[in-house]
């Protein structure tokens, strides 16, 4: 057998190793997304408590009455009012919806890096920052992506309630609340096919970078988000993660989207 045909059965066996690692990656973090989320809603659903309706005094029940078919009363007028204006909307000329505004980097061409190409490439610089959390989210390592987020002040105590609000055997567990967000960021990373650094600018803040990427997913599918990164006193770069985000990773926990 030659040496051609042996390289290229090694490169579909290491692929196949590849593919295999990342199948076996995302299928244990899909399931300790489920347990994670039935511990939640475990806690969230507890039985509302039916209170009591006093009983009016008779002159009291009467003037509620009273009020109640005045208010009617109004709302037959306010309805008649509506059911007016609606007509004359109806009939007057459309007018043509704005057009969004357009992406200043509508024009830019589309040059992802694949998710299998990122390296762990450190926390000295924001780019490297950002492909070392993707390459590590990407790989499912939910340790070296609890060490590259931190927390903006209010996205701070936003976790420490949401965290507050588990079960001790789930707060045994991720130990702390980078490590749980760590997990949801892993999680929605699995579909990831590739990213490109769209744009970097300085904020008003010090040692604070905006980030501009666009991601490919599993879909075919591109989009773009922006990220904030913060260079802490080691002199290294982490994700700023903010009270909207732990909102949303929240809601993620409970079966939302």
């Amino acid at each position: 057998m030659g040496k051609t045909v042996l390289a290229i059965i090694a490169v579909v066996a290491i692929g196949g190793m590849v593919v295999w690692h990342h199948h076996e990656t995302t299928s244990e973090l899909r399931a300790e997304i489920a347990t994670l989320r039935a511990d939640v809603q475990a806690l969230r659903a507890r039985p509302a408590e039916a209170k009591p309706s006093a009983a009016l005094p008779n002159p009291e029940l009467d003037a509620a009455r009273a009020e109640i078919a005045q208010l009617q009363d109004q709302v037959a007028g306010l309805t008649k009012a509506t059911q007016t204006l609606t007509r004359m909307a109806q009939s007057a000329p459309a007018t043509p919806a704005a057009a969004a505004p357009a992406s200043k980097y509508d024009g830019v061409p589309t040059r992802l890096k694949p998710i299998a190409a990122l390296t762990n490439a450190g926390r000295q610089n924001p780019n490297a920052a950002l492909e070392t959390l993707l390459w590590a989210a990407a790989g499912g390592e939910v340790e070296a992506v609890a060490d590259g987020i931190e927390f903006s002040p209010t996205g701070r105590e936003r976790a420490d309630q949401m965290f507050a609000q588990l079960s001790d055997d789930t707060r045994a567990k991720y130990g702390t609340p980078e490590k749980l967000l760590a997990l949801m960021i892993a999680q929605n990373a699995a579909t990831l096919t590739g990213m490109q650094v769209l744009g970097q600018r300085e904020m008003d803040q010090p040692d604070q970078v905006g980030m501009r990427i666009r991601f490919g997913n599993d879909q075919g599918q591109t989009k773009e988000d922006s990220f904030l990164l913060h260079r802490g006193t080691d002199g290294t770069w982490r994700l700023m993660v903010s009270e909207n985000t732990v909102d949303k990773f929240s809601k993620q926990m409970l079966g939302g989207h």
